[in-house]
């Protein structure tokens, strides 16, 4: 299993959504906009599959070059 990862808009701080997820069910996500409170920030965030990657302890399964290492943070899923 591997943890979906976002970036903190504000401060460009990877951050975990706390979400555990292998890459097949990751790349079947439908377009739902998801929630995350920051721990960095403190914000909310929005943030879609696209704007996501995973990550298996140092290395990323699916590498979005914008963004590297995570941090713990909690989520909200919402369809839209």
């Amino acid at each position: 299993m591997a943890v979906i990862m976002v970036r903190c808009p504000h401060t460009g701080t990877d951050v975990s959504t706390g979400i555990d997820m292998d890459w097949s069910a990751f790349n079947r996500l439908r377009n739902v906009r998801s929630e995350i409170i920051c721990p960095v920030c403190g914000g909310t965030h929005v943030w879609t599959q696209g704007d996501a990657w995973l990550t298996h302890g140092a290395g990323d399964l699916s590498r979005n070059p914008r963004h590297s290492r995570p941090a713990a943070g909690s989520v909200r899923l919402r369809a839209v």
